[in-house]
């Protein structure tokens, strides 16, 4: 148990407080930790990093799989977000014709990815 910080009641309250709070907000689609708090930030926040995960994975103009882009994207962030949340901003960023799909985007691993060509 000496690895385990135990928290006073008036710590737990502020954690509680804390969590009915977040819960409450309608508008607010991810939450990180940053400098100690838990803050909300925008839907966008992690676009430019999905995009330059891209470029650094994509040789030439071929489809990568969602899913390998989705797994290099969560693998070199600092935050616990899930596979979802990357899905449904990639799946965004296509709409909003920064990516190309390939296949049926139904689940990750049923569609590719490119950045879709400037031409």
């Amino acid at each position: 148990m000496e690895n385990y910080i135990l928290l006073s009641i008036d710590e737990r309250q502020k954690w509680i407080e804390l969590w009915v709070t977040l819960a409450q907000s309608k508008d607010v689609f991810l939450r990180t930790w940053e400098e100690g708090r838990l803050t909300s930030v925008s839907e966008n926040y992690l676009d430019e990093m999905i995009i330059t995960k891209e470029r650094e994975l994509q040789k030439g103009k071929e489809f990568m799989k969602s899913a390998r882009l989705i797994g290099e994207v969560i693998g070199h962030l600092d935050q616990p977000i899930g596979d979802l949340f990357i899905e449904y901003r990639l799946r965004t960023l296509a709409f909003l014709g920064v990516f190309e799909l390939k296949g049926v985007p139904r689940a990750m691993r049923f569609y590719s990815v490119r950045l879709k060509s400037k031409e």
